[in-house]
């Protein structure tokens, strides 16, 4: 949808054309051509009503924001724990691409997998999380499918960071998705520099 509406206006020029231009046309014509366009109408219409009628309730003030936002945000727990307890030089390396709801910054891990290879660079288990920590991030944003559908998340980042007893487990939540995906999120710390590997 948002790229389609760059292009609104020019399309809009173009449709004005084509109704003026139908007027033209012997009526039978025309009637056609009119009910056509609103068949056409009524159809997208009723389209973006269905897509969009799990959010009627939050929409008209029937469920509040935070109860919405808590069934269809899988990123909602940790970004709430990170904006209240993280700070400003805290970094989040995260299996989920969503980070709109993050105060502090968020880098998309397969991205940065792609772009730095650190995957390839991890000697031991252990010394993940300080090469983590020495990367300039402070904790991991982890996600486990657990079904089949939705969205799948690539366990690189995940079996790396269960390798490593030097990262603490922070907080965990399950996530089941309108589309029946089940996932379940962890945020954990990484250790920070000196720290004892042994420490759980």
């Amino acid at each position: 949808e948002r790229f389609l509406f760059p292009v609104v206006p020019l399309l809009a020029v173009a449709l004005a054309w084509v109704w003026m231009e139908a007027r033209r046309l012997p009526r039978l014509l025309r009637l056609i051509f009119v009910g056509t366009q609103a068949i056409i109408l009524l159809a997208c219409a009723g389209a973006a009503c269905t897509r969009h009628l799990d959010k009627f309730a939050v929409a008209v003030g029937i469920e509040s924001r935070d109860n919405y936002l808590d069934r269809n945000e899988p990123t909602r727990a940790p970004a709430l724990y990170a904006n209240n307890v993280l700070g400003p030089g805290d970094c989040i390396l995260s299996q989920d691409y969503r980070t709109f709801y993050f105060d502090i910054p968020v880098v998309q891990e397969s991205v940065y997998r792609r772009v730095t290879g650190y995957h390839k660079n991890i000697s031991a288990p252990g010394d993940f999380g300080l090469a983590m920590r020495r990367a300039g991030f402070s904790h991991l944003l982890l996600v486990e499918n657990i079904s089949d559908r939705g969205p799948q998340f690539d366990p690189t980042l995940r079996l790396l960071a269960d390798a490593d007893p030097s990262i603490q487990h922070v907080i965990s939540a399950p996530f089941k998705d309108n589309d029946g995906g089940k996932r379940y999120y962890r945020l954990v710390s990484l250790p920070k520099i000196g720290e004892d590997k042994s420490v759980k």
